[in-house]
């Protein structure tokens, strides 16, 4: 009765055990960079992310969402995006995780922001120059007030002249919302409730993988030799368990986590980069559980084998005149 105890009792340990280290791995900076370059997932920003800029202004500008991408591809490249999203993920991560009580996260975007600016005036000249020259009526109508016009002034102007510069004043009204820099040191209250959360949640793993390795122990001094079969038994339990997990929970949790981006109303423009980059992680958390329950069904027999030969050796060595 008690050894059946042990048996159920570290079944469901040594489940949220390994559960745990699959959760586990969401702590690495690398792990998580690496899933979203198998994503391409600064590709899909870029293509999706026109969604959340002031349409009107873009409109005017005669943006559509390729023009958009093409500028923010010139103003920020790929490993830089990377390189950004990799500071970003070793600032944040380990304070999320409570493995530290201090946040301090710094990047200059001053050197991004020139650049976005002089891609978003050469996409405007680009325009410019495609469009109709001005009839006379039109240049009547026309002033440098007004901004840019729509058409296309006579070149050798004076006027003609003074397109490159309004071109770039309206590059820079469009990029001024851009900060200089991105920096933390007092997070937002809504992210330390999160932090409180995750926090507590890693501390949970923590302790389950401490309980399970007390009670693992406490099973074999109790039962010694005698508990190996017992705990091969636990072992086949728990890789079946890890098994039928990875057919059916990993594909509920992201139908979940996707139902759920994609209903919300801001993010709805990025949302698949977002179910992408979920996707991926959550197929090699798949895959690592996957692993670990062939590592608890080879583990098992190891054990059996082990216990078989245990009570053979047992058995030889009592006195037959004993039995």
């Amino acid at each position: 009765m008690i050894k059946s105890f042990f048996i159920f009792l570290l079944t469901g340990l040594l489940f949220l055990a390994s559960f745990g280290y699959v959760v586990y791995r969401l702590q690495d900076p690398e792990f998580v960079g690496s899933q979203s370059r198998s994503v391409n997932l600064y590709g899909r920003l870029v293509s999706n992310v026109g969604g959340l800029l002031p349409a009107d202004e873009l409109k005017q500008m005669g943006f559509n969402n390729a023009d958009i991408a093409d500028v923010l591809k010139t103003g920020v490249e790929g490993e830089q995006f990377y390189e950004f999203e990799e500071a970003a993920l070793k600032a944040y991560l380990p304070w999320l995780t409570g493995k530290t009580d201090s946040l301090s996260f710094s990047y200059s975007l001053v050197e991004t922001k020139i650049k976005l600016t002089d891609a978003t005036s050469a996409k405007i000249l680009a325009k410019y120059n495609n469009l109709p020259i001005c009839t006379s009526a039109e240049l009547r109508d026309w002033s440098f007030e007004s901004g840019l016009p729509s058409c296309q002034l006579a070149s050798g102007t004076l006027k003609a002249k003074s397109i490159t510069n309004l071109a770039m004043q309206a590059a820079t009204k469009l990029t001024e919302g851009v900060p200089d820099s991105l920096s933390t040191a007092q997070p937002p209250s809504q992210l330390l409730a999160v932090r409180t959360n995750i926090a507590l949640a890693f501390k949970i793993i923590y302790a389950i993988w401490g309980a399970t390795l007390l009670l693992a122990l406490i099973f074999l001094l109790l039962f010694r030799s005698s508990g190996f079969i017992s705990l091969a038994v636990c072992f086949f339990l728990v890789g079946l368990l890890q098994i039928a997990f990875s057919m059916v929970g990993w594909d509920w949790i992201t139908k979940t986590i996707g139902d759920f981006v994609g209903g919300s109303g801001e993010a709805k423009s990025i949302a698949p980069a977002i179910i992408d980059l979920v996707s991926v992680i959550l197929g090699a958390m798949k895959t690592v559980m996957g692993n670990i329950s062939i590592g608890f069904l080879i583990s098992g027999g190891v054990l059996l084998v082990m216990g078989i030969v245990g009570k053979i050796h047992r058995s030889a060595l009592i006195p037959k005149d004993a039995k």
